[in-house]
């Protein structure tokens, strides 16, 4: 079997549409990014605390703003694992269907992987994230330490993001990551 040279295209097979080639590339880009989200640490299998079982919880909407066919979005998050147990996330009312995927290792770090096989588009609460106030828990920043995303069509996307932020006395304020045109 003759090499193939360096740099050589594959064209797509002519009886393939190009929207099922896409579909099969965002399936693969699907599947590395929840690959990573989970790569070192266990999967989230804390149940939600049962009511008076702790100090506070809290839940912590994760916003888009300006949002186009958003296919695949991985974020890392930090806030402060002495004050705040991170206990669990699901997906949002803009992102019906949507697989979310959890990773987590150390206190104070949260990996998630959202995949949207129609994409998400428009301004809303893509995920909610729950959190455990500690016992003498003060206020705390939750940042994005990471982010990729991309639209359907496997484009990369540019985000800015402000950060959220919680306090034990169940005042939050939601993350909000706005994409640019």
């Amino acid at each position: 079997m003759a090499a193939m040279p360096a740099g050589r295209r594959f064209p797509i097979p002519s009886g393939m549409p190009l929207p099922l080639a896409s579909r099969a590339v965002l399936c693969a880009l699907m599947l590395t990014v929840l690959t990573f989200a989970v790569a070192c640490t266990k999967t989230d299998t804390v149940p939600s605390p049962t009511a008076g079982a702790n100090p506070a919880t809290l839940q912590v909407p994760v916003a888009v703003k300006g949002a186009t066919a958003l296919g695949a979005l991985q974020l890392e998050l930090s806030y402060d694992g002495a004050a705040y147990e991170f206990q669990s996330a699901d997906a949002g009312p803009l992102a019906p269907g949507a697989l979310l995927e959890i990773g987590r290792g150390t206190p104070g770090l949260v990996r998630l992987a959202l995949v949207s096989g129609p994409g998400i588009s428009g301004d809303g609460v893509v995920g909610q994230l729950t959190f455990r106030a500690k016992a003498q828990s003060g206020p705390s920043d939750i940042s994005v330490v990471s982010l990729e995303a991309v639209d359907t069509e496997l484009r990369d996307l540019v985000v800015t993001t402000s950060p959220g932020r919680m306090t034990a006395n169940g005042q939050v304020t939601g993350l909000l990551l706005e994409f640019q045109k």
